[in-house]
């Protein structure tokens, strides 16, 4: 009926019907129960899924955020997450058998293949860094393409058209269509890697090392390869690193909107920060500093780019807290915490209220960004999670 009309006499009024919304919701891999497990942020259990396999498993879901990727061993593993449907498994995709590439040293069997989704969630980048192949699974057939070999160990990104992976080789960056074509090379240097897309796709972040990897440094690209840039210039001393956040553990260095990178900094002391600068490379700041060697490869941006969440040392010992640090360089702030030995990968809600982190006792620790402390806390005997709008 039409709704401008007046409603005849008795009849009931039509009204509009609302769109049902997913819960927020956490997803973990229990590598005791081997079990993929979502739920609710109060601890109510939305569903899980049993599969046996490598007990270490990095979860990783689509840009559609209706389906989460995973490997167990050779197998991939895509289950549907969406918070609207059963939680259930989709497809198991086998991947090749591939012998190690030579020189290659023994890569632990959770981190040897790196994933990326394509931007239409249609396809999966599944780079064996073992043997330096770069595979794209096609969700639709099943079906597994080869599309590079040569690959360095790190991670791989999708162009923002979907049209092309970019993959750091044995001698620079490249990008690859699969078309049979050799890939394209985008920026030359033996030591490159951790190719990150700004979030408008017209810049990619990646570092470069020296020949003795003594120095790091980032710098951007625009699309084919066009217009390089340098970010940071150290040199002169052993170990001077600026890097970049592993992106296989869900963080990004890129600001929401896409105007500052957060990075990593170690000095020749091996002092450890917390930088960000801008887009450009100019105003580079320390947010924190007096960190633990590697506690920021996993730091996280909050949705609206105001804030920065980070594992923190706990004065006095070796155990560490998780502290908020402000993007406009005032002082952070360390919130009420455990103080576990290992807290690692802290990850905003999506409404932004709330911090969750990996504690050192197998949980998932989750607290108010206000500092009131724990809203709540999971057993999850896993080594990530993430968080799905």
């Amino acid at each position: 009926s039409d709704p401008s009309q007046p409603t005849q006499a008795g009849a009931e009024p039509v009204l509009p019907t609302a769109t049902p919304r997913p819960v927020e919701r956490i997803a973990f891999y229990d590598m005791q129960n081997k079990e993929l497990v979502v739920v609710q942020p109060d601890g109510v259990r939305l569903g899980s899924v049993v599969e046996t396999g490598d007990a270490r498993v990095n979860l990783l879901p689509s840009p559609d955020h209706h389906l989460l990727a995973f490997l167990l061993g050779r197998k991939l593993m895509i289950v549907q997450a969406d918070g609207m449907s059963p939680v259930q498994m989709v497809k198991i995709i086998p991947l090749p058998d591939a012998p190690p590439a030579q020189g290659v040293p023994q890569i632990e069997a959770a981190y040897q293949y790196d994933l990326a989704w394509s931007p239409d969630s249609q396809r999966l980048a599944a780079a064996d860094l073992q043997a330096g192949l770069l595979y794209v699974v096609d969700l639709a057939s099943s079906a597994v393409t080869q599309w590079a070999s040569g690959l360095a160990m790190s991670a791989v990104a999708w162009t923002p058209d979907g049209q092309w992976v970019v993959f750091a080789g044995q001698d620079g960056l490249y990008q690859s269509r699969g078309d049979g074509q050799s890939p394209a090379l985008l920026a030359s240097g033996q030591l490159t890697g951790s190719p990150v897309w700004s979030p408008d796709g017209g810049r990619l972040l990646f570092w470069r090392a020296d020949a003795g990897y003594v120095t790091v440094n980032l710098f951007t690209l625009g699309l084919g390869g066009q217009g390089e840039q340098t970010l940071t210039n150290v040199s002169g001393e052993s170990n001077l690193h600026s890097t970049i956040p592993m992106t296989r553990f869900g963080g990004s260095p890129w600001s929401p909107e896409g105007g500052r990178i957060a990075y990593q900094y170690i000095d020749a002391a091996h002092n450890v920060s917390l930088m960000m600068m801008n887009a450009d490379g100019s105003g580079q700041t320390a947010l924190a500093s007096g960190l633990m060697a590697g506690s920021i490869y996993s730091f996280g941006w909050s949705a609206d780019g105001t804030r920065l969440a980070l594992p923190y040392p706990v004065p006095g010992g070796d155990r560490r807290s998780v502290a908020v640090a402000e993007a406009a360089g005032c002082s952070g702030r360390t919130l009420a915490g455990d103080g576990a030995r290992s807290v690692t990968l802290p990850a905003w809600s999506p409404d932004g209220s709330r911090l969750a982190y990996l504690a050192g006792d197998g949980r998932i620790s989750i607290r108010a960004v206000d500092g009131s402390g724990e809203v709540a806390s999971h057993t999850c005997n896993c080594i990530n999670f993430v968080w799905l709008p």
